[in-house]
């Protein structure tokens, strides 16, 4: 018996005791479709990378299809100048002081509540608000050099900022008080004071229509 035929027979037995043992067979059988269709561990590697790559990516559906990029929006146009004029620091200054008019008290009399701690509060926010928006938008203000003649506790009152718009002289001309009482000090008010009152708080009704016609136009 030459080799070859050696070979064959040691092959044949081979396959006849594997056939015996179910567990040695499979395995055979299991080791040969490996050779043939790959090994199980690179079948189940691509399952695993999608596994990770589900996980890494979120907002993709890797294992449906290949990933859908969202394309570029258009470039923006240019803005118009009421688009600019909405994102400077004028208009924001511009929106603080009307949205600070809103929360004005007025009393049942159709008169601003300048006396209550609530209205005054509210009354010197929005004075402070004119005064800042009136600076930002480079308002000359008026001449207020008669205020060097005042009493030295009249001034402590106007040392509050450049313009100092007060909410007891603008109470004062509305109510047209002929008198004005300062630190336990009553002041008594000229003709040409209360005349200036009038004007005062007549100025002060046109700025609020000014602001609430430009916010709210």
């Amino acid at each position: 018996m030459n080799r070859n035929t050696e070979n064959h027979s040691s092959h044949l037995l081979n396959d006849s005791s594997n056939s015996r043992n179910p567990e040695l067979f499979g395995s055979s059988i299991l080791s040969e479709n490996e050779s043939v269709t790959g090994s199980s561990e690179h079948q189940k590697k691509p399952q695993d990378s999608r596994a990770k790559n589900k996980g890494g990516l979120r907002g993709f559906n890797v294992t449906s299809g290949p990933l859908r990029i969202r394309p570029k929006s258009a470039p923006s146009r240019p803005l118009t100048e009421v688009e600019a004029f909405r994102r400077s620091r004028e208009f924001v200054q511009l929106e603080c002081a009307a949205l600070s008019m809103l929360g004005l008290l007025i009393t049942q009399e159709g008169k601003l509540d300048l006396d209550s701690a609530e209205g005054s509060a509210r009354g010197k926010n929005f004075l402070k608000k004119l005064e800042e928006l009136a600076l930002i938008l480079n308002i000359d203000p008026a001449d207020r050099s008669y205020r060097e003649n005042f009493s030295r506790p009249y001034k402590a009152l106007y040392a509050g900022g450049p313009l100092c718009y007060l909410t007891e002289i603008l109470d004062s001309a509305q109510e047209r008080l002929p008198f004005i009482i300062v630190n336990s000090e009553k002041y008594v008010f000229s003709t040409n004071v209360l005349i200036s009152g009038d004007k005062l708080f007549s100025a002060f009704i046109k700025v609020k229509d000014a602001l609430r016609d430009t916010y709210y136009m």
